[in-house]
């Protein structure tokens, strides 16, 4: 909040050590609550050239990760972490370990968190991270073994019990993932993705009316800068239509798209198509499909908009042939569909397809690219440095 930034800076301002730890670590705190890493980075790197002595460097570097890690900027942790010297520390241990679980290095993640337990198996924090990587590497058996241990310690932990929502909802057991969100929300009541993950969880039990004042509270909660917001108004969109509310629904679906164009009758087929498909009726909801693509074989936009609704229904393997049979027949210059596609890819695990398809949706079109895939990577950086960014991740 702009509020909290200005208490910040008026606080730093008072800090009469302007070549202190204090004073380095406020200033560019508030530069990473608004996403100005650059800035930031060369506050820290200036202070440790200036001001630092060498047996000061370990210490420092720690604290710059601990920060970056309570913005889960987990890339710019897990670099300061790694400059760090002295790596015994039972602290570090548990920075990195969070570090490589952001990071994406699993195995890296479960030896650092392992060697932790061994030696404190009473620590819920790192059974939670340990969790968290089971969940990751879709090992659900041992990700609620894990997050059992957490909560056995600390059972109302919001953030355990977060963990214990989402690993049920990636396990597709969404009756128990919508019991553990719903304790979430009651710890939680004012944080807007905890309605919207209780909304989502009964979506896929087929209960849309009763997910919509649970949408509608996360909208209601969501400030405008939430990046839960496109979330809230997508599955709002799908759900008004599932309810046959198609006025609502395409109120919904002009917000989640920015769109304030009127919709057309294949806009309206395609909601509802979209709707059937998203209650189970596959049947019905492929003869829709089915002949929206016959009647508009040569609108390239229209058959992505049909695969994007498949693709949303976690039809994943027909929404992949799909998009390959799209991007053959389409010209050269059809730019659309290929963040889709990536993000189909990744879903799947296809990491080669993944990146390939990364590297053409940022040279086709970078807009699209920012809002289909940007959740994968840090704030503001730009989609013309997305691909190298995770190949040197690999």
């Amino acid at each position: 909040k702009n509020e909290d930034v200005e208490a910040a800076e008026k606080y730093t301002s008072m800090i009469e050590d302007k070549k202190g730890c204090d004073y380095c670590y406020m200033k560019g705190e508030i530069l990473v609550a608004q996403d100005k890493i650059e800035e930031a980075e060369q506050v820290f790197n200036d202070f440790a050239s200036k001001y630092l002595e060498a047996e000061s460097m370990d210490d420092f570097r720690t604290d710059i990760g601990e920060l970056y890690t309570d913005y889960c900027m987990f890339d710019q942790a897990y670099d300061w972490l790694s400059k760090v010297e002295d790596k015994s520390h039972t602290d570090y241990k548990e920075l990195m370990g969070k570090a490589y679980l952001g990071t994406n290095r699993i195995e890296e993640c479960l030896k650092v968190v392992d060697e932790l337990l061994d030696k404190d198996p009473y620590n819920a924090g790192n059974w939670n991270t340990k969790a968290a990587a089971h969940i990751y590497e879709r090992n659900f058996e041992e990700a609620l073994k894990s997050i059992d241990y957490a909560l056995a310690i600390e059972p109302n932990n919001f953030a355990f019990i977060w963990t214990k929502a989402c690993c049920y909802e990636e396990a597709k057991d969404f009756k128990k993932a919508l019991l553990y969100y719903t304790k979430f929300c009651d710890l939680v009541p004012d944080d807007e993705r905890g309605e919207l993950k209780v909304g989502t969880c009964l979506i896929n039990l087929h209960l849309f009316k009763k997910a919509i004042p649970h949408l509608k509270r996360a909208e209601d909660l969501a400030p405008a800068c939430s990046e839960a917001l496109p979330y809230i108004y997508e599955e709002l969109a799908f759900t008004y239509g599932a309810t046959g509310d198609t006025e609502n629904g395409m109120k919904y679906a002009r917000k989640a798209t920015g769109n304030n164009a009127p919709f057309n009758d294949v806009d309206m087929r395609i909601l509802k198509a979209h709707s059937l498909l998203g209650q189970g009726d596959f049947e019905e909801a492929s003869k829709m499909f089915e002949q929206i693509i016959k009647e508009n074989s040569n609108d390239f936009k229209v058959m992505l908009r049909v695969i994007v609704a498949i693709q949303d229904c976690h039809y994943l393997e027909a929404a992949h042939n799909m998009f390959e049979k799209l991007f053959a027949d389409a010209p050269e210059d059809f730019n659309d569909g290929y963040s889709y596609m990536a993000a189909c890819c990744y879903d799947m695990h296809k990491m080669d397809e993944f990146l390939s398809y990364l590297k053409k949706a940022a040279e086709k079109n970078p807009r699209e690219a920012a809002t289909v895939l940007g959740y994968l990577f840090p704030a503001n950086m730009d989609p013309k440095d997305y691909y190298d960014y995770f190949k040197n991740k690999k």
